[in-house]
């Protein structure tokens, strides 16, 4: 067996290059991934033989302890102890298939803050997450619209890489952090929002308008005699199918501000109203 073949390298292959093409075959052919053992046992022994230089020239200039070529690192004390590692150690009690679980890099964790308007509409972020020691990885986050506060998405292999390459990276986990927003509350995929009129526009109606979450100018229409806390709903103007509802607040007038005429018209609607003749 050649062991450049194995790896899928070159004899003038660097170490990295070598370290790099161990990584993806020892993936590949992870028996805790649905690999092949025999194959990874192979893999191992060429990078066991490769990495090493002394290991290396001595394949590459082969002597009477070389049989064709194939040094067999497996009799070496060394072998059995990186194979151990590399497997964990066997237990037929515990583990019928003769694996422990595999040990992978750490996981990631990281927040991304969103506004309520790309939470309505779903986002794509490019994030730079470190993956090694000075080494960083810029990674695609899709996000969909009406995702909830505090959702956790996990993206598998784009954690840390392990400190054996052997084994996968671990886990990013990106939380979804909602932002306050000035305007709006959320309640589920409902927004509600709050609108000021005055005690007159609340008697006689008005229209007004808004910019919705979702980026929309809405006109709507306060009709005459409308209450305060009354509340107007605008269907299909939340977050993905919600609703947004507006709050009327209405601004009752300080007497001290009206003139004296006003207070005998008010006074005199009043009256009218509590004698039922308007």
């Amino acid at each position: 067996m050649n062991y450049y073949d194995i790896l899928g390298v070159t004899t003038a292959a660097t170490d990295k290059e070598v370290k790099d093409a161990f990584r993806r075959k020892a993936r590949e052919h992870h028996p805790d991934t649905g690999g092949d053992e025999n194959k990874f046992k192979e893999v191992n022994e060429a990078y066991e033989t490769l990495k090493d230089p002394q290991k290396r020239q001595q394949y590459d200039n082969p002597h009477p302890h070389f049989a064709g070529g194939g040094f067999n690192p497996r009799g070496g004390a060394q072998f059995n102890d990186i194979f151990s590692e590399m497997f964990g150690h066997r237990t037929h009690n515990a583990n019928p298939g003769g694996f422990t679980r595999r040990r992978q890099g750490p996981d990631v964790n990281l927040r991304m803050p969103l506004t309520l308007e790309e939470i309505a509409k779903g986002v794509h972020k490019t994030i730079s997450v470190q993956v090694g020691n000075n080494e960083s990885e810029l990674i695609d986050i899709n996000v969909k619209a009406g995702v909830n506060s505090g959702t956790r998405i996990k993206y598998t292999g784009r954690g840390q890489h392990s400190e054996n390459p052997a084994f996968p990276r671990g886990d990013l986990y990106v939380t979804i952090e909602q932002e306050s927003h000035k305007n709006f509350e959320r309640s589920g995929n409902d927004i509600y929002s709050m609108v000021s009129i005055s005690a007159w526009d609340a008697i006689c109606g008005i229209k007004a308008s808004l910019e919705t979450v979702n980026g929309k100018t809405l006109n709507y229409f306060i009709g005459p005699g409308t209450q305060p806390d009354s509340r107007i709903r605008l269907n299909g103007q939340g977050i993905t199918g919600g609703h947004h509802y507006v709050i009327v607040h209405v601004r009752i007038p300080d007497i001290n501000d009206l003139t004296n005429e006003e207070k005998d018209a008010i006074l005199n609607i009043k009256n009218k109203d509590k004698d039922g003749t308007n």
